[in-house]
């Protein structure tokens, strides 16, 4: 989930409207950020928040400072990764997730037609092969630890959080709202797409 934080000795009355917001160098982060301003965290709706892209949480946790270039900060992050960072800074308000899902397939047209019982094979093994991996085997904490250092608290954690749907009608949130922001946003030109449904094959739900 999402978090924001401020550096730890901010007093005050708090006002992030049209802050400098610390955010991962992300597509993604960018999306959170325009998700956060619509729904008016913090006052952005009206005075949206200026983005500075950051490659890693220590890096924008070191330009968050009382006399940094940024004066708050958006990332995905772990609750091990917020206890460790707790003396730099404090965490406002609710970790929240975004709206859509975390991951959506693409196929061509021609695949669609062309390799119907193929991709149904694919869709029954994505189904049981992330049952296995979620199950009590231990292989997905095996795998986050390895990957993103993350603690068995926080491995639990994600997995109690994580639910997964691989099938093949369409997740209109997952892929109306993300559209709406790259366009609100200006990763994605105005008018582009008229429809979300010109992005699906024929025949799709």
């Amino acid at each position: 989930p999402w978090s924001v934080f401020v550096p730890k000795g901010l007093s005050g009355e708090l006002d992030l409207r049209g802050c400098c917001l610390g955010i991962p160098d992300t597509l993604d982060a960018v999306l959170a950020a325009g998700c956060f301003s619509d729904w008016d965290m913090f006052g952005w709706a009206v005075a949206p928040p200026r983005l500075g892209r950051f490659s890693s949480l220590e890096d924008a946790f070191d330009a968050l400072s009382l006399s940094g270039p940024v004066d708050a900060v958006l990332w995905d992050c772990t609750a091990e990764q917020v206890y460790n960072n707790v003396k730099l800074c404090k965490q406002i308000g609710l970790p929240l997730p975004m709206p859509w899902k975390s991951h959506i397939f693409l196929a061509t047209r021609d695949a669609l037609f062309a390799k119907q019982a193929t991709i149904r094979s694919f869709l029954g093994d994505m189904n049981a092969a992330i049952k296995e991996f979620l199950g009590e085997s231990g292989e997905f904490r095996a795998y986050f630890r390895k990957q993103y250092g993350m603690s068995p608290q926080d491995c639990e954690s994600w997995r109690a959080a994580t639910s997964s749907r691989c099938r093949a009608d369409v997740d209109w949130c997952s892929l109306c709202l993300p559209l709406e922001l790259l366009a609100k946003t200006g990763r994605l030109p105005q008018g582009t797409i008229r429809s979300p449904a010109q992005c699906l094959a024929p025949g799709c739900r």
